[in-house]
């Protein structure tokens, strides 16, 4: 097992890393400052997810 430490500032780039985690099945951990906020997908960033998600499932 690695361990993967990665200092993000930027929501939209969090929510990437995250799917692209999920796509493959990872399992992880997410220490968030007291001051961010979590908020559901927008329309677009749902659109992203699934091609990427149906994108590393063709390669699986």
């Amino acid at each position: 097992m690695a361990t993967l430490t990665v200092n993000i500032d930027n929501k939209k780039t969090e929510k990437a890393i995250k799917a692209v985690l999920d796509a493959f099945g990872l399992n992880y951990n997410i220490d968030q400052d007291s001051d961010s906020v979590t908020r559901p997908l927008n329309k677009s960033e749902k659109v992203i997810y699934n091609r990427l998600k149906k994108s590393i499932e063709e390669i699986n």
